[in-house]
């Protein structure tokens, strides 16, 4: 009995220590693992979320300390989220800040720009005016000039017709010029011929005084039976004088009349010279007043139909002050818009710069907390491919031109880069080559929208560009996914 009172005090003191081992283990286990997940809640309260418990126990502290850990890779994941949303919207944020200050500085210069157009819009109106007041009076005018000319057309074909009718007459004058010439000269030879005569006539009478002078010595001679021979011979001799001396005054008439017929010959020749110039210079005159008469025909037909254009001029000139007045009005409109733009432009310059501040207050917040660095710069990746949108916006709005051989492709951008070089860790993610595959179809897809639009291939780039924005959505996806995971 002894000995089995002893053998159960054995082992219930066995028993004891054993349990009180097991005991302070247990209780230094169960301490060592709280302790632990003290430290990691602790680390987790402080901002540390990359901390993680090595505790792997299948007990309620394993269970604890895999329910820690999942909220601490939580907390990661939504902090790495965070920041990646925070970079996007820091990016997003100067970008408007930028596009608000150029729109802003845009719509100044315009509001200026629409005063100054304003201003020219209504000075040149009041121009208008006073051209279109101008034009009315020269129109009058340019009417007034044409029937002048009209009748100045008139006059000189009446001058042209007795232009002819003096060039008619002048070569009448020369015709009987010709004639009295020819009567004249006829006239003196006539007087020539009578000189001749008297000539002869003298010449006789001289023999006959000679013979009478003969005949009166003779009957001297003869003494009385001479004297009747001799009254004869005197009588011949007195006749032949009187011959002698009508003689005489016939060659004197007859050299006045040659003298005269010379003269007379000699002034119709000078009037017939005379007519022949007047019947040149009538005929120069009337072809220069027939060559007149043409031109004034021009003239009045070219001072009609520019009277005509005139009266179109006055017409196009009214419509134009009429036109210029309500382009006045569209500007006044558009500098009031430009206001607006400019004020509206104004409120989203400040509003970017508050959202710019709260992701810099965001981002501050997060610099406070621990978590996995991400492998790239979400945030500046992504600006640069919005920009791309953008751009191909303004393209396709006519605001700019763009050439495809400009345009970098997939390996050529910062993103690219890096991602060709990126490391083996990265590489390995399954998002890796999706990522890749959507960056690609990006460049490409710019590349094709720009190559349509030059091409005239408006609906087609439109197109495209959709097509682009579809995979640039899905690219930010899945950088999103790639980033945070």
């Amino acid at each position: 009995m002894s000995s089995g009172r002893n053998l159960i005090l054995f082992f219930a003191v066995l028993t004891f220590i054993l349990g009180l081992i097991i005991s302070v283990v247990i209780s230094r286990s169960i301490a060592g693992s709280t302790r632990q997940l003290a430290a990691i809640t602790d680390s987790l309260a402080k901002g540390n979320m990359t901390t993680r418990s090595t505790l792997s126990q299948d007990d309620e502290i394993g269970r604890l300390a895999c329910s820690t850990n999942n909220l601490a890779i939580s907390l990661d994941n939504m902090c790495a989220r965070v920041h990646c949303s925070s970079s996007t919207i820091n990016g997003s944020a100067e970008n408007l800040d930028k596009l608000s200050g150029t729109l802003f500085t845009a719509a100044e210069t315009m509001s200026g720009s629409c005063n100054t157009v304003a201003a020219a819009a209504e000075q040149m109106n009041a121009n208008m005016n006073a051209i279109a007041a101008a034009a009315e009076e020269t129109s009058t005018n340019v009417t007034m000039v044409a029937a002048a000319a009209e009748e100045m057309t008139s006059t000189i074909a009446e001058i042209a017709h007795g232009s002819e009718n003096a060039r008619v007459i002048a070569l009448q004058g020369v015709e009987e010029a010709g004639k009295a010439s020819a009567s004249v000269q006829e006239l003196g030879d006539a007087a020539r011929l009578i000189g001749r005569v008297t000539e002869t006539i003298n010449e006789i009478a001289d023999q006959t005084n000679l013979l009478a002078l003969n005949a009166t010595i003779e009957a001297a001679r003869a003494g009385d039976a001479g004297k009747g021979f001799a009254v004869v011979a005197n009588e011949i001799k007195e006749l032949a004088k009187q011959t002698t001396e009508a003689t005489r005054e016939i060659r004197s008439r007859i050299e006045s009349v040659q003298t005269s017929s010379e003269q007379t010959i000699a002034i119709i020749n000078t009037i017939t010279t005379i007519i022949n110039d007047t019947n040149d210079i009538v005929a120069a005159t009337a072809a220069a007043v027939e060559e007149q008469a043409v031109t004034s025909k021009e003239i009045a037909n070219n001072v009609s139909q520019a009277s005509v254009g005139m009266h179109e001029v006055t017409e196009n000139i009214a419509q134009a002050s009429v036109a210029n007045a309500e382009v006045t009005r569209d500007i006044n409109l558009v500098r009031n818009e430009a206001i607006t733009v400019a004020a509206r432009s104004s409120d989203i310059k400040e509003l970017a710069a508050e959202m710019k501040n709260n992701a810099a207050a965001l981002e501050t917040l997060l610099n406070r907390f621990s978590f996995r660095p991400g492998q790239f710069d979400i945030g500046r990746i992504k600006d640069a491919h919005f920009n791309w949108k953008m751009r191909l916006t303004a393209v396709l709005s006519g605001y700019t031109t763009i050439e495809s051989k400009n345009i970098p492709n997939h390996h050529q951008c910062d993103f690219g880069k890096w991602y060709d070089n990126a490391p083996a860790a990265v590489k390995i993610h399954p998002l890796f080559k999706e990522v890749g595959v959507h960056h690609e179809a990006v460049h490409v897809k710019v590349v094709q929208a720009v190559d349509l639009f030059n091409s005239n291939k408006t609906a087609e780039a439109r197109r495209k560009v959709e097509e682009f924005e579809d995979v640039r959505k899905k690219l930010f996806a899945s950088l999103d996914e790639m980033y945070i995971s």
